[in-house]
C-alpha cells in the first residue's frame, strides 16, 4: 500500500491552488505546488511523487520540455497535462503522459484523471532492489529463486539479480496480481496466456511448471485475479 503523492506545476499560482483544492475535495490530500519547471526539478522530494499535473505553457522550462526530461529520468512518474490551448496537445504525447485536462478545471475531469492514475500506479509502482535500482511492476513477467538470489525476468527479455528473498517479494506483490506457482517461482498473472497440463503459459509463449502443492491456491488466486479481486489466498510461502 502506498500514498499517492501529487505534484502540481503551474506558473499561475491561483490556478495551481484551485487544482489543489479540487484534489483535496476528492480526498487526494498529499499535494505540493510548484510555480516553475525549474522549481520542480530542484525539489528534494522529486523521487517521491507519483503524479504530476503539468501546465503545458510555462516560462523557462516549458511543460513539454519538462515532460521529455522526466520520461527518461523518472519513467514511473505519471503526467497529466493541463492547458487552455487544445491545439498544443498534439505535441504533448509521451510514454508517461496519461491524460489531458482543460482549463478552467472541472471537478469531473480532475476526478477522471486521478482515477486513471490510481489504476495505473499499481503497474507503475517500482519494486526496489537491494541497491538504489528498481523495476516497475508492469515490466516483471516472473521471479525465480535459487536460495541466495531472486531473478526478475522482464518482458523486454532482460533479467535482474536481487538478494531479496522470494518470500518477501511475494508478500509485497501478491495484492497486485502476483502468485506463487512453485516453491521457487512467482508469476505476474497479468501475463498469463493460458493454463494447460500443469503449466503456466506466458503471453510470450514461455511456459513454467505449476507445482502440485501450489496448484489449488494458484487456481483460486487466478480466479480472484480474473474477477478483479487481487487478494492472495492463504498458502505456504515459498
Amino acid at each position: 500500500v502506498f500514498t499517492m503523492n501529487i505534484a502540481i506545476c503551474d506558473d499561475v499560482k491561483k490556478e495551481a491552488e484551485l487544482l489543489e483544492t479540487l484534489c483535496h475535495e476528492l480526498n487526494y490530500l498529499h499535494t505540493t505546488l510548484f510555480l516553475s519547471g525549474e522549481e520542480f526539478l530542484s525539489s528534494p522530494s522529486l523521487h517521491d511523487f507519483n503524479i504530476l499535473f503539468l501546465d503545458i505553457e510555462m516560462p523557462g522550462i516549458s511543460g513539454l520540455e519538462l515532460m521529455k526530461q522526466l520520461s527518461f529520468s523518472h519513467p514511473s512518474l505519471l503526467v497529466i497535462f493541463c492547458t487552455t490551448h487544445q491545439e498544443l496537445m498534439q505535441d504533448a504525447f509521451g510514454r508517461n503522459v496519461i491524460a489531458f485536462i482543460n482549463k478552467p478545471y472541472h471537478p469531473h475531469s480532475v476526478k477522471n484523471a486521478l482515477e486513471t492514475a490510481a489504476g495505473l500506479l499499481k503497474d507503475f509502482y517500482p519494486v526496489q532492489m537491494e541497491d538504489s535500482s528498481a523495476i516497475l511492476r508492469r515490466d516483471i513477467l516472473y521471479i525465480q529463486s535459487d536460495h541466495k538470489y531472486s531473478t526478475f525476468c522482464c518482458r523486454d527479455g532482460s533479467s535482474h539479480l536481487c538478494r531479496r528473498s522470494l518470500k518477501s517479494l511475494l508478500e509485497e506483490l501478491s495484492p497486485y496480481g502476483f502468485c506463487a506457482i512453485s516453491r521457487s517461482t512467482v508469476v505476474n498473472l497479468k501475463y498469463c496466456g493460458k493454463i494447460k497440463d500443469g503449466k503456466f503459459f506466458l503471453t510470450t509463449k514461455e511456459s513454467l511448471s505449476i507445482s502440485r502443492r501450489y496448484s489449488h491456491s494458484f487456481i483460486q488466486n487466478y480466479r480472484n485475479f480474473i474477477a478483479g479481486v487481487c487478494q492472495p489466498t492463504s498458502t505456504s510461502a515459498p
